[in-house]
């Protein structure tokens, strides 16, 4: 996929997030995940991107102690 594709593709996504609306867009969003992971047909190559994804990688993995 070339610099253009992947330009064309985010203004896309851009525009139907933006006339979807705010309420629609996260529903739009989880609906287009199920289908990409779907194309790729590889659960760990799906959970990679979700966590790479995230604005804080590793949130939700730390580990948590008792100590202050």
């Amino acid at each position: 996929m070339s610099p253009d594709d992947l330009d064309e593709i985010y203004s896309e996504l851009c525009h139907r997030m933006t006339t979807a609306g705010q309420d629609e867009a996260l529903l739009y969003l989880g609906r287009l995940v199920l289908l990409l992971a779907h194309e790729v047909d590889d659960a760990e190559r799906v959970r990679t991107a979700v966590r790479a994804a995230h604005p804080k990688p590793n949130w939700g993995t730390e580990r948590f102690s008792a100590a202050p």
